[in-house]
């Protein structure tokens, strides 16, 4: 009889498409005066992160109520839907004390998914002013803090294994 390897998570290498990024504000000139903007970025765009993906999530909920434990999936042969919805828990890979992610992945084919995360961050915002003031100190002076903000995003991410092979020469 083949006995297959079971595993219960993988390592992923994923992009979330987020409005959270770490923001700049400067000065510009309007007539004698000078007003804060925010230099941005302001659009969505990518954030890169390393996470967790546990497989077949639903598979837990048995043993939650006293079922059977899940012992693991074979990836060659386990592909219901069940086996495909995972958990996400994950780090930024620009700054991981600034950046995490948790959520819900289904793999669209083998060892690549399509995340639904909730994104937290820690970005600049202006404190005790707002965007278009009038400020007259140097934009060094502009008084900034760093916040907790968070979104609900979707990603893709690749198996760790996937990325090493598609480096390697």
């Amino acid at each position: 009889m083949d006995q297959s390897e079971l595993y219960r998570a993988t390592l992923h290498l994923g992009t979330l498409f987020t409005t959270l990024h770490n923001r700049s504000f400067g000065l510009r000139p309007d007539g004698e005066d000078q007003r804060i903007y925010s230099k941005g970025p302001t659009d969505r765009g990518p954030e890169y992160y390393a996470a967790v993906v546990l497989y077949g999530l639903p598979h837990y909920i048995p043993s939650l109520f006293g079922g059977d434990r899940y012992r693991g999936r074979d990836v060659v042969r386990d592909h219901s839907l069940a086996d495909r919805i995972g958990g996400v828990v994950g780090v930024g890979l620009s700054d991981p004390r600034k950046q995490f992610v948790l959520g819900l992945a289904f793999e669209a084919l083998a060892g690549v998914n399509v995340t639904g995360t909730w994104n937290f961050a820690r970005v600049n915002s202006l404190a005790e002013v707002e965007e278009g003031a009038v400020f007259t100190g140097a934009e060094s002076e502009i008084p900034q803090r760093q916040e907790w903000e968070n979104e609900f995003v979707l990603g893709v991410s690749l198996d760790l294994r996937y990325v090493a092979a598609l480096t390697k020469r």
